[in-house]
């Protein structure tokens, strides 16, 4: 199978693989920096955690009820063209970590929300935007 982001065809390497919000990622890093700390031989694995750590830290929601706001996601749509259809868990982790503020910047960013209608777009981004100002 080829590779296509559009089509969520991320490769079989990402079959088996949960997708995480950056808040999710930086408190797996957090303890992976215990066990690294302190030993001389991995002062580059260190150096490599602590810019992704940044990076988390910058961009992340730390207040974010990550297993509540995946759960409402992913609930599929109640009603509209595309009622019964739902969010990829890729598309879920890509609308949290990248925080499209519109429909039309989703879809930039992220082609398979092609499939749905602006206003479903729209929905999917309050939830974020609601989850998030907790």
């Amino acid at each position: 199978a080829k590779e296509s982001v559009g089509e969520l065809q991320l490769g079989k390497e990402f079959d088996d693989v949960p997708c995480q919000f950056l808040n999710e990622v930086y408190d797996f890093l957090e303890l992976k920096e215990k066990d690294i700390d302190g030993k001389p031989s991995n002062t580059m694995a260190l150096n490599v955690l602590n810019k992704t750590k940044a990076y988390c830290r910058r961009f992340m929601r730390p207040n974010l009820n990550s297993p509540e706001l995946k759960n409402q996601l992913s609930r599929p749509l109640e009603v509209g063209p595309n009622a019964g259809q739902q969010l990829k868990p890729f598309e879920i982790a890509s609308i949290v970590n990248l925080m499209p503020n519109s429909a039309e910047e989703a879809k930039a960013i992220l082609p398979s929300l092609e499939r749905f209608e602006d206003t479903e777009i729209e929905h999917f981004i309050q939830i974020w935007r609601d989850n998030s100002n907790n």
